[in-house]
This record gives structure tokens, sequence and C-alpha cells, in this order.
């Protein structure tokens, strides 16, 4: 029964499924109108653009521009190639900045240099970086694209390799070492240093070498080439013996020259005015000139080495090393290190009385050329056969020198100035001894000073002759006996008494024809007036001091012209009338 009724329910639905179907098939010739395609949808709005947010300690000044920006951590030079970036600086400066210098500056004293900035010749090669922080013409306003390239200088590929020294170029390595490259691998050939140091001797060379060029400290320099502290000061050590044993008996002391090559580098002046130019080479005088110059140290806790080294003089702590050099600046010796209480005189009647062989090996009639502090030790070197040309000093109950005194301190003058120039290439080329040697460094102050006095007899120039000294000389010598008739007429007639010169002079306008007449001299002749170029560096220093109360330079102009006394002395006019 059940059976059944299952067969007729599907029968009942097979109908039904055909009647569908014939409904679908007749529905399929209907025609439906297709509509067209929907465009596609817009894009949403994009949010308004706005600038970046500055850091929150970037602000922008009153009226700056939007595209520069402060950075009150870092400055910058003037971005102009019309003149050199230091200050105050008139020469030519054709010159661009080296890129590694650029980097150096921006490293140790965040100071970026432009790309269009020129620097001249001789502060390219003067090594004194340090001034630019000094600069008036600094600031801290930076555009975009000066940032983009301050950015891209920490890419730049770092081209200090010292074992490459021959890829390196020569500013770079005289920039760092204060040699070429030339210079640094001529000196490192000359000494055994790779049976000290086997490996990276070069390195460890220009280790010590940067110590003394630039004055940074220990652990600075190790970590401008990634080593410990430690292993620096060991190298530097070891390269510093080898200095001592191997290249400084070479170019200092006294077994490095002869007599006959301390003769041979006397120059024309000092020659002329206390030598004997006429003898034989053979017979001829040496001239050297001697002078201390001060190292500054550290207070030191051990109270006699504490009063050795306090200087009443400069008021700090201080050794002093004695040099004796030759007339065209060659350092013969170095002696010391000596007390800040003793003076060049007794310096010298030290090494006078010492079993050393300097002043054995000096010949009699030598000339040594000395200042005034050296008075209380002449009698002694004259003792000893030696002539001795200091600075007069004046009579007792004098209150200046006399005309004769004078001149003939003029005359020393005239040579001493070489001296000075060495003590003071110390300190301008290695800035270590500008600093205060600490009492551990202390230990080796004097070796590291030999050895920069080595290195400048062998690499630095040597003083040469004027090319108008012969007429320098002329000069001296003819009116080293001059009498002042300047000084005579003044005394003669009372001229400087404050009353007179009221009375007798006034003051003149720099526009009055009369003026026409005031001789016009070029460098050259000015040079020979004041027998030197010393004289015109100091003009713009004398000028100064003249304008610092007024702001205008005042010429005097005598009232009464028949005073004069023109037919004895034209030169007096001019120097009396124009004051």
């Amino acid at each position: 029964m059940r059976a059944n009724r299952e067969v007729s329910r599907r029968n009942i639905t097979d109908s039904n499924r055909f009647d569908a179907l014939e409904d679908h098939q007749t529905d399929e010739n209907i025609q439906i109108p297709i509509p067209p395609p929907l465009p596609p949808p817009l894009p949403p709005p994009l949010p308004p653009q706005l600038p970046p947010p500055l850091a929150p300690h970037l602000h922008l000044s009153a009226g700056q521009d939007v595209s520069s920006i402060a950075l009150p951590n870092y400055r910058r030079c003037a971005n102009t190639s019309r003149r050199c970036i230091f200050d105050g600086c008139q020469q030519s400066a054709g010159h661009l900045v080296p890129t590694l210098i650029k980097s150096a500056l921006l490293f140790h004293n965040k100071l970026y240099v432009p790309r269009c900035a020129r620097i001249c010749e001789n502060h390219l090669h003067s090594n004194e970086w340090e001034l630019l922080l000094d600069n008036s013409s600094l600031t801290n306003t930076f555009t975009a694209l000066e940032i983009e390239n301050l950015l891209d200088s920490k890419n730049v590929e770092n081209v200090i390799d010292f074992e490459n020294i021959d890829l390196m170029p020569n500013h770079v390595c005289h920039y760092w070492t204060g040699r070429t490259t030339q210079e640094f691998i001529e000196l490192h050939n000359s000494i055994p240093i790779q049976s000290v140091v086997p490996k990276n001797s070069k390195s460890a060379l220009a280790m010590l070498l940067i110590k003394y060029r630039t004055g940074d400290s220990d652990a600075r320099i190790s970590s401008f080439f990634r080593i410990a502290k430690s292993t620096l000061q060991y190298k530097m050590n070891l390269v510093r013996n080898c200095l001592t044993d191997h290249f400084v008996p070479l170019h200092l002391g006294v077994s490095h020259i002869s007599h006959q090559e301390i003769v041979a580098r006397n120059t024309t002046i000092p020659e002329k005015l206390f030598g004997n130019p006429h003898s034989d080479a053979s017979d001829r005088w040496a001239i050297v000139q001697c002078d201390g110059t001060y190292l500054d140290v550290q207070k030191s806790s051990n109270y006699k080495y504490q009063k050795k080294t306090y200087s009443l003089h400069k008021y700090h702590n201080l050794t002093k090393p004695f040099l004796v050099v030759c007339c065209d600046g060659h350092i013969i010796d170095v002696f010391g290190p000596f007390a800040a209480t003793q003076t060049d005189a007794e310096i010298m009647n030290y090494l006078v009385s010492s079993s050393g062989g300097l002043f054995q090996y000096f010949r009699q009639n030598d000339v040594f050329i000395l200042d005034r502090g050296f008075r209380d030790s002449v009698s002694n070197l004259e003792a000893l056969g030696y002539k001795v040309h200091k600075p007069e000093t004046k009579d007792e109950g004098e209150t200046q020198l006399s005309t004769l005194q004078a001149n003939k301190s003029r005359c020393v003058t005239l040579c001493r100035w070489v001296v000075e120039v060495v003590n003071g290439r110390f300190k301008r080329d290695y800035k270590l001894f500008r600093n205060v040697f600490i009492n551990l460094a202390s230990a080796h102050m004097m070796e590291d000073f030999r050895i920069a006095a080595a290195l400048i007899n062998k690499f630095h120039k040597v003083i040469e002759n004027p090319e108008n000294a012969d007429q320098i000389v002329q000069i001296a010598t003819s009116r080293l006996n001059l009498p002042n008739y300047l000084g005579q007429f003044i005394q003669e007639y009372n001229l400087n008494r404050r009353r007179v010169l009221q009375l007798l002079f006034a003051r003149i306008d720099a526009n009055l024809p009369e003026l026409n007449r005031f001789p016009r001299l070029d460098m050259n002749e000015l040079k020979l007036i004041s027998l030197g170029p010393y004289q015109m560096k100091q003009a713009r220093s004398y000028y100064g001091e003249h304008i610092r109360e007024r702001d205008i330079y005042n010429n005097n102009n005598i009232n009464n012209n028949n005073i004069f006394i023109s037919n004895q002395s034209p030169y007096l006019e001019i120097q009396f009338k124009y004051c």
C-alpha cells in the first residue's frame, strides 16, 4: 500500500517538471533590451598635503625663510667663492677646501664648509683650521641643499690608509702628519721601524706624527685608528724610541754637523756685520744664536718639582728647552729641560762649565748673538775667546740708550730674529707643544721636542738671504756712527716741551696742496728705510693705535718754516714737518 502511494507521488512530480520546461522554452523567444554599462566610480578625494613638522628643537626665527632651517648645534661658513673663508684675508682664494678636511671639521667641530667655499694658498697649508671657529661670518641656518650635502658627507669614502700611503693625496697626508707622502715614505725608510713594529709600521709612524701635529688626546687618536688606547700608547713608545736612536742623531746634535758646515750657513747680514767675510773659508768664524723657549707642564704634588717648574714671570708651571741655532735657522742642538727658575744666563753658564762637547766644539773668535737676558754670562763666554753681541743696556743714571748704543742694538736685532722664528716653528707646526704636558707625558717631553727639532732640520726650508741684503748692510754700517741730528735739534730748541709743541704745531687738512710734495715710496724703498719688512707688517697696528680715540689720523705742521735747517738735512725737514 505504502509503495503504491510513493509511485503515484513521483508520477505527479514528473508531469509538473515537463510543464515548467515547456514554459521556459516559450520565454526564450522574448527580446529583452540590455541596459548600457555604468560608468566607473570616482576615486575618493585626497587629503590636503601638509608640510612636515619641524623637530621640537628647530624653530624658525622671525623673518626667516621657510626654505632654511636653523640647527643650533651646527655652524657653516659663508657660501661664497669671492674670498677666502678666513676672516680678514685679502689674498686671492683660488682653492677649494679638500673634502677630507671638510669631513674632519664636520666630525670634530660640527662645522660645515659649503661646496662653493674657497680658501687661499697660505691658509690651505697653515694647519690653523681652529681659527675658523672664531669667524664672525659663521651662521647656523642651512638650506635644504646644504643639509643634503651635510648628510652626504658622511658617505665619503675614507681615504686615510697609511699602509697604502702612495695612493693618499699630498694635502691629506700633510694635514694629518705635517709631511707630504714622499717625505713620509723617506722618513719611514730611513729608520728600522719594521723590525720594531713588524705589522702596520707606517700606521704606527703616522700615530706619533699625528700626535705631534694635532695635539689630540690619545683617546681620540685611538678611535681614529680603531684600536685600543693602550695599544696606541704602546706603539707610539716603540716609534719614539726608534726615532730617538736612529733618526735624531743624524739630524740633531753636535756630532751631526761640522764647524765648516756651520760657517757655510752664515747668512749675508750677520756675516758682514759681525763676521770676517774676507778671510779664507777655513779661518772664518762660526756665527750662532742661542735662546730658550717654554713648554707648559701640569702642576705636581711633588713639592720640589712644583717649585722648580713654577715661573714667577709667566705665572704658571713650565720647563725650558734651550736652542743653539745657525744663522739660516738650522738647529745645532737642543738642551734641557731646565727649571723655570733658571735664567738664560744661568743656563749658558751651566753649559759652559759642564763637561759636554758643545763649547769644546767651537773655536776661538766664534760669534754668539744673544739677547739682554744673557748679560751675566758674557764674561764667561769672552773668557773662552768667543765674541758676544747683544743689545746694549742703559748706562747708570741714564733714562735711555745713547745714539751709538741704540744703533748697535739695532744691528743685533737685524740678525737675532732667526732664533725667534725657529722657536715659533715648534708650536706652529706641532700643536702638541702648545698644550699643557700632563705629569705622565712629561717623562718623554724632551724626547718629543728633540724629535720635532730633527724633523724641522730634515724637512723645513732654511732661511735665505733677502734680495736687498747687501743694501741693508751698507745702510746699517754707514749710519752706525751717524749722530742723531733730529734729537740734537729738538734738544737745542727745547721742542720736546708740551707748551712749545702746542704753540708751534697745528693740525693740517689732508686736502692742502702742500701735501702733494709728500714723497711716494714703493714697498722696496720702505723696506730699505726700516731695514727689513718687520715695521711694514706693524704699520697697520701703528695706524690703528693713532685712530683709536678720534677715528682720524692727525698730521701736524709747524707754523714757522724758518726754523728748518734744510741745508744740513733734507730728510730732517720731512721727519719734522710730517709727524
